[in-house]
């Protein structure tokens, strides 16, 4: 049997609030501020879900609602963490130099040069875009 946890990307390891968790990062710009986002499940318990072992994540998630840390703010991550009693984890945090992760991601390098070429690529639409407006507009002038 599947689970959603082990069923998708699995090409990170971070630990928040002292957890290793398991999971996937996205690094993505809201308005213009470059924000990663870790999400992932806790380290022992995807263990237990990937090997079937479904019994054993059961008994292990209960046994781990108690010492689970209350706190939603992890220093180390500078960032917000929302933890839910499956196990599983989101966290997002600001990178605040575009050159230097701060967080999980590794290959921020390869990230900064596809968003190179598609800010390029976008102020190359812009002004074609624009050259087109103008030049319709000037054709609209001109049969008027």
């Amino acid at each position: 049997m599947a689970h959603a946890a082990t069923d998708s990307v699995q090409d990170a390891a971070c630990t928040l609030l002292g957890i290793p968790f398991i999971g996937t990062d996205h690094v993505f710009r809201l308005n213009r501020t470059r924000v990663e986002a870790f999400s992932g499940a806790h380290a022992d318990l995807f263990t237990h879900l990937s090997r079937g072992r479904l019994q054993q994540y059961r008994s292990d998630v209960h046994a781990l609602r108690p010492k689970s840390p209350a706190d939603t703010w992890d220093e180390e991550w500078n960032g917000p963490v929302s933890k839910h009693q499956d196990g599983s984890v989101l966290a997002m945090h600001l990178l605040e130099n575009p050159g230097s992760a701060g967080g999980v991601g590794e290959s921020l390098g390869r990230i900064d040069c596809v968003a190179a070429q598609q800010s390029e690529s976008s102020r190359k639409m812009d002004q074609t875009r624009s050259a087109t407006v103008s030049a319709t507009s000037l054709q609209v002038n001109a049969t008027r």
